[in-house]
This record gives C-alpha cells, sequence and structure tokens, in this order.
C-alpha cells in the first residue's frame, strides 16, 4: 500500500498542519523578561554573553498566542517576509543554543534502537562521517534499504556533510521520506536544515537561487527569511511532540529570538525546562544564566550554580566557566569553600577544555583569584603570575596589565621597575599611558634606556607549560555534588 503523500509545513495553499496541545501546558506563570548583564569582577569580563532586552510582564497566554502565531498567519503573509535577522546576535537568551550547533551526525542513540542489520550500516556511516568522509558514509548507507526511515535520516545527514550546490533540497526530500513515516529525529533536523539556510543568508553567504525549500507538492520554492524562521519552528514543533528534547531546546531560541514575530522570553524558558528536564545541557545552560541574573525567573544563585554543574557535566565547558565566574563572586565576599570550589572548577576547564580561549579565560580568572581577589587564606600570588602568563601564551592580552603590575609593585615577583615599564609600554594605547608615566617617573635616563631595550619572554616555565598542556584524552569534566542535583 503506497504511503500517503507527505504533509508540507507550508502548503500552496492556507491550509495549515495541526496544533499539538502538549505545547500549551509548557507555559505556567508570569516571568519578569529583562535584559542579561555580563558577569564581571575586579573590571574583568568573566563570560562574553549580555542582552539588551526591556523589562516587561507577559501574561500566560501571550506564550500560548507566540506558539499559535506561526500556525495562524496566512502564508501569503509569511512568503512576505521582513528584513529582520534571527541569527547573527551573538549574545542574549539563546545565543548558547547557536553557539552550541553542530554539524549533523547519526547519533548513537539512533542507532541503539536499531534492528541489527540496519544498526550496523549506521554503525559504519557514522564512523565515516566522523572521520570526515561524507562520501564514503553515502556509499555505506546505499547498500541499505531505501523505505527504512532511518536510512533516509541517515542520508541526509551525510548529505548535509557534503558540499554540492544543491545539499538543502536534497536533505529535505530524505527528510520528507523520513517524516511521512513518523521518524522523529527527522522533524527536528529538518528544522536545522531551514536554519542553516536561514544563518548562510543573514551572513550574505547564500546566493538568492540556493533560498529555496519545498512546497506541498514538493516542489522548490524561494523563500524569504521570515518564511525560513516561521517553518524551522514549525517542524520544531513536531520533533517537540515527540518529547525530543533538542527540538524542545531549538524551539526555546526561536522564541528568545523572535522567530514567531518579537521574542519571548517567558515561551522560551518554558521550553527550556522542558528540555532541561530530560537532561538538555544547552538547556540547562541557558536556565543557569537566567537563573543566575533574574531575568524572567526570580533570581536564584543556588539553582544557577546546580544548572551550571549539571550543564558542565556533560561536557560543557562554556557551562564550567560560568560556574566557576559565579562562585569566584561568592569567593571575593570570603567564602572560602566557594573559593576552593571557583579554584577546582576553572582549573578542570584549564587543562580540558578544547577552546583556546576558554582556556586562556580561565587561567587569566584564576590569576586574579590567586593574586588579589581569594581570600587571604588561599591566595598565591607567585602561581597567579604564572596563570596570567600562561593567560597571555594563549592569547588573552588582558593578562598582561597584571604581569606588569606585579612586576611595579613585587607581589609575585621580584619588584622590577625597568621590566615593569617595558612591560606597560609594550601594551601601548592611550589607557596605559598614565601607567607608562607612574612608572617612567621613578626611572633614571640609563633605566629608561634599559627599559626601552629590554628583550624578555613571558612564558611560564617548562614544567607549568606541561602541566597545562592540552592531552588528546582529557579527563571529562564532573563538577555535581549529590546534594546540588535539582529538577529544573
Amino acid at each position: 500500500m503506497a504511503a500517503p503523500p507527505v504533509q508540507a509545513m507550508l502548503p500552496a495553499d492556507n491550509r495549515r498542519p495541526s496544533f499539538f496541545s502538549h505545547a500549551v501546558s509548557l507555559y505556567r506563570s508570569n516571568l519578569l523578561l529583562r535584559g542579561l548583564i555580563d558577569l564581571a569582577f575586579a573590571g574583568v569580563v568573566i563570560l562574553t554573553f549580555s542582552g539588551d532586552f526591556k523589562a516587561a510582564w507577559r501574561p500566560v497566554d501571550a506564550a500560548i498566542k507566540s506558539l499559535t502565531r506561526g500556525l495562524d498567519r496566512p502564508i501569503s503573509e509569511i512568503r512576505a517576509g521582513s528584513g529582520k535577522s534571527f541569527t547573527t546576535a551573538t549574545s542574549g537568551p539563546g545565543h548558547e543554543v547557536i553557539d552550541g550547533l553542530k554539524p549533523p551526525t547519526i547519533p548513537v542513540a539512533i542507532i541503539e534502537k536499531m534492528p541489527a542489520a540496519t544498526a550496523a550500516v549506521l554503525k559504519d556511516a557514522r564512523s565515516k562521517l566522523l572521520a570526515g568522509r561524507p562520501s564514503d558514509a553515502l556509499d555505506v548507507l546505499q547498500t541499505a534499504a531505501e523505505t527504512d526511515p532511518a536510512i533516509a535520516y541517515a542520508k541526509a545527514v551525510a548529505t548535509l556533510n557534503y558540499p554540492s550546490k544543491d545539499q538543502a533540497i536534497t536533505a529535505q526530500r530524505l527528510l520528507r521520506q523520513a517524516t511521512q513515516k513518523a521518524f522523529a529525529p527527522a522533524f527536528t533536523l529538518n528544522g536545522l536544515v531551514l536554519y542553516r539556510l536561514l544563518a548562510l543568508d543573514e551572513r550574505g553567504e547564500l546566493p538568492y537561487s540556493d533560498r529555496v525549500t519545498l512546497d506541498g507538492s514538493g516542489r522548490t520554492v524561494n523563500v524569504t527569511n521570515t518564511q525560513l524562521a516561521s517553518e524551522a519552528m514549525l517542524w520544531w514543533q513536531r520533533g517537540a511532540a515527540f518529547h525530543d528534547p533538542e527540538a524542545m531546546r531549538l524551539l526555546g531560541m526561536g522564541e528568545a529570538r523572535g522567530f514567531n514575530g518579537k521574542p519571548n522570553l517567558s515561551a522560551a524558558i518554558a521550553y527550556w525546562h522542558d528540555a532541561a528536564r530530560r537532561g538538555d545541557a544547552l538547556a540547562q545552560l541557558e536556565l543557569a544564566h537566567l537563573y543566575y541574573q533574574g531575568a524572567g525567573v526570580e533570581a536564584d544563585s543556588e539553582k544557577a550554580i546546580a544548572l551550571f554543574r549539571q550543564a558542565a557535566d556533560q561536557g560543557l565547558s562554556r557551562a564550567a566557566l560560568g560556574l566557576g565566574a559565579v562562585l569566584t563572586g561568592k569567593g571575593i565576599t570570603g567564602d572560602l569553600d566557594a573559593t576552593r570550589d571557583a579554584l577546582r572548577v576553572l582549573d578542570t576547564v584549564a587543562r580540558t577544555s578544547t577552546s583556546k580561549e576558554e582556556r586562556a579565560l580561565s587561567q587569566l580568572v584564576l590569576g586574579r583569584l590567586l593574586s588579589e581577589a581569594a581570600p587571604p587564606a588561599l591566595r598565591d600570588p607567585a602561581r597567579g603570575l604564572e596563570h596570567f602568563r600562561m593567560a597571555l601564551r594563549l592569547g588573552n592580552r588582558s593578562a598582561r596589565a597584571p604581569l606588569c603590575r606585579a612586576y611595579e609593585t613585587g607581589v609575585g615577583a621580584p619588584q622590577d621597575l625597568v621590566r615593569a615599564a617595558n612591560c606597560f609600554m609594550a601594551m601601548g594605547g592611550a589607557d596605559i599611558s598614565k601607567d607608562v608615566a607612574r612608572v617612567v617617573q621613578n626611572l633614571n635616563e640609563a633605566d629608561l634606556a634599559r627599559a626601552k631595550a629590554l628583550q624578555t619572554s613571558e612564558d611560564p616555565p617548562p614544567e607549568f607549560l606541561a602541566e597545562y598542556t592540552p592531552r588528546t584524552s582529557a579527563p571529562t569534566l564532573r563538577l555535581t555534588r549529590p546534594s546540588e542535583t535539582v529538577k529544573p
């Protein structure tokens, strides 16, 4: 018996897919909407996220209307589009989800649910994808039955990893085959295909001829960025109907970014709560930021700490950095336990993160803590100086100023005004002129000449370098205490 035709998300006429009642239950309360602010201490930005949302109260029905808005709007209105940007913001609610997007692969969880023959094919294809060989992965998948929705889904994944002009449309056709048979992961991935087109378009990297999707008859049609955003949300709604935490997480991002119209943080929080309860690390991280800042929810630093830990335990080093920032703030007030915890967490990031920028930032904050911010009993200015040197080696130029001050004051290193002057001069810029003038006034002409000609290295000693050299088998982040596990 022939399978029924695929129901398009945006058909040629104004018919709409049915709305899933489960979504209404996601919205529970009125929540205060206000912007995120940078986490900072001692004038140094610890985390690089911020926002600019106006404070406002949103009733429960606003969250529900936001979800239904995309379903109720006429197709012609959506296709008309607008010039709104959806994916280019680098801060505020939803940016962690965007930063966490990776090239698609075949999840192990899907392979484990398949019959033995299908699982063997998927496992082989996955290994070739991870090795950067999508063409070989496609060859493997061609040997399996085309009618299997898991194989169609896997072919779409491989296609999206293979550079070709029509990869998006080809992937969409394959995913339609899978969604026709209610293969849940295909709904979520199809929304991500549209998001990918949207992001490329907003970066100016997508020719107009490639900004296309499928209509109800399976034909390609040119679309606007507004349609891409709205249609992506509709696919994610279907993925959420299958209780897919990734779909819920993406719906939260879409609500926070205004994919269905205006940004709706209340709706985003509801989706992220649902995803976080199912163990989604990025949703936990988004909520941790919001609970710490009291943005959209009542501020709760302890709940934020627990959520940061839970996300970090799943390998998110950015979550560990957030945890370190919160604990650092508590440590500044004299909390010894929080300071010890902050040192441990930041040291873990410095040793294990795959991101050079994250390792550099953790080294910088470790230097600040050990040099001046930690309670006196835990300070170690000499080791703090090595952390500054390591941060500078990793490219964080903010670490140079505290190095210079250490040479000037003799805290953490022998006092050496010539080297301090040389260090400040190397920084350059108008902001540092007062520091240069302050140090230079204590030097005679000979010392000043030496300062200008001095050639020094700021690398930490070999043993310190070896201690923080990235390893291919870095230990897993594990930061949660049993008493700190929370239910979002």
